[in-house]
């Protein structure tokens, strides 16, 4: 009979304190912020068109680099291009014009390409391509076959300054 008393205190006790036992809640409001933003990057930044053979000459010379960089864009995006002269230049007076050499945008998931001969005005090469992180594209320098440019220069390396732009629509 005391085990039957105790046990049914015990209950007692313990239904009392579940039947008092208190609570608290309140509601948070998570935030999410959003900014646009867009970065470049590029990986291959010294691309080289070799003229060493006859056949360079002839055929023309191709340079192509798969990736060349990437693209992180929060909306859809373009890519330009603009060569800081008119002239690759050899340091020693010696010039050729920066349009004998054509880039064209490579890979998948780039909206629109266009292949474009260089020139000081920023030229479109990437267009509409879709909201990405990481986006690779490749890029391939190129020139024309038999052109007279090339030809009849002294023997160097001529440079000129590339600069890519990403911009978001």
């Amino acid at each position: 009979m005391l085990k039957k008393l105790v046990l049914t205190a015990v209950l007692m006790v313990g239904f009392g304190m579940a039947i008092f036992a208190q609570s608290s809640s309140q509601t948070a409001t998570l935030t999410v912020i959003i900014n646009n933003a867009i970065a470049l990057n590029l990986t291959d930044v010294n691309p080289t068109l070799i003229f060493d053979e006859a056949s360079d000459f002839v055929n023309g010379v191709t340079y192509s680099a798969s990736p060349a960089g990437d693209v992180t864009a929060t909306r859809a995006f373009d890519v330009t291009v603009a060569a800081s002269g008119a002239d690759l230049d050899d340091g020693f007076g010696n010039t050729i014009p920066v349009s004998s050499v054509a880039v064209e945008p490579t890979g998948a998931g780039l909206g629109t390409t266009s292949q474009v001969s260089l020139s000081t005005a920023d030229q479109t090469i990437i267009n509409n391509a879709p909201a990405a992180v990481s986006q690779p594209f490749g890029l391939t320098y190129s020139t024309a076959p038999n052109d007279p440019n090339f030809v009849n220069k002294p023997s160097g390396t001529y440079n000129v300054t590339l600069t890519y732009t990403a911009t978001l629509d």
